[in-house]
């Protein structure tokens, strides 16, 4: 261990095992210097060919000079480090790849006819069209019905708390009511009270 302490003297320590291996100083080692495994799809006839391509091409760059130093692997230029997925992103699916499909699929059927889109917000609407209306008075007498059963049967503290938003809607209630009433003069209403009698 007499490396120990000394970045230099270690460095190239392990220079004598990298270059008899991989041809090149440890400094210079990349990872297109470690064999690649690669899976099933690599079989792929179309795939094999452009893999191929790829290669030839890159030997042509390296040839005249284009690129200095060791040149990325397939696996390296197909996968860059910039491109992996760090974090979220704004633009995943929730459902993943199988929802986006679901959904291309369903609207593909739509366009041919085998399926019926169906609209949220007609449904809704017509739900809203057949709940009966409540007159405004209506809505105030039924106020006046909850006060009391809140009093009746509710504990002091749910009732207090009920009250207080019974009322406040009551107000609102009240002034809706309100606002569409116009005041009568004192002549209008004398005049209507001699026409009565």
């Amino acid at each position: 261990m007499d490396a120990e302490h000394d970045t230099k003297k270690a460095l190239s320590g392990l220079d004598q095992f990298t270059i008899p291996i991989f041809g090149c100083p440890i400094n210079q080692l990349c990872v297109s210097h470690l064999p690649q495994v690669h899976s099933q799809i690599w079989d792929l006839p179309q795939l094999a060919e452009a893999s191929k391509t790829l290669s030839e091409a890159i030997g042509y760059l390296k040839k005249c000079k284009q690129i200095i130093g060791m040149p990325l692997t397939l696996e390296e230029m197909l996968n860059p480090v910039e491109e992996e997925e760090i974090g979220e992103s704004r633009y995943r699916v929730a459902g993943g790849d199988a929802e986006i499909v679901a959904k291309v699929n369903h609207e593909m059927a739509v366009k041919r006819g085998e399926a019926v889109e169906v609209d949220d917000e007609v449904e809704e609407a017509v739900d809203e069209e057949n709940e009966p209306e409540i007159k405004l008075s209506e809505a105030i007498h039924l106020c006046e019905q909850m006060e009391h059963i809140s009093i009746t049967y509710g504990t002091c503290k749910t009732s207090l708390n009920l009250i207080r938003h019974i009322q406040k809607l009551q107000i609102e209630l009240r002034q809706r009511e309100t606002a569409g009433l116009s005041q009568s003069t004192l002549d209008r209403y004398v005049a209507a009270k001699s026409m009565n009698t």
